[in-house]
């Protein structure tokens, strides 16, 4: 029990919440226009399009989930492989300070949309 308060307060130290909701943000919006493009709409027309908009979702999903972690002086009370970059301890986090909805939402974004697409060529 100890060791759960113990990182439970480390969660709680390491929040920003402006950080949160800018991150957030940046990861919904790469999200949404990658999820976009699977329907066809573009933003700019360009070839590259799609290159750069793959880009920009994992640097920005890259940021929203393990930006806080690393900027922050605190340290987990376990160390583990990889540290904040370890999956596990993403969920963890994204669990421990009520987010998950958050992660959940930018990650299956752009699979819901390729499921659906996929599902409008099978039937078509």
């Amino acid at each position: 029990m100890e060791l759960y308060r113990q990182t439970k307060a480390y969660y709680d130290s390491i929040r920003r919440p402006w950080l949160e909701w800018t991150t957030f943000i940046l990861a919904l919006i790469g999200s949404s226009a990658v999820a976009l493009r699977r329907f066809g709409v573009g933003l700019f027309g360009s070839p590259q399009e799609a290159e750069w908009l793959l880009v920009y979702y994992w640097v920005s999903l890259l940021l929203f989930a393990v930006l806080d972690a690393v900027v922050a002086k605190a340290r987990h009370p376990i160390p583990i492989p990889f540290g904040p970059l370890n999956p596990s301890r993403i969920y963890e986090k994204f669990a421990a300070q009520e987010r998950a909805w958050q992660l959940l939402l930018v990650l299956m974004l752009p699979v819901i949309a390729r499921l659906v697409v996929a599902l409008m060529f099978a039937f078509r």
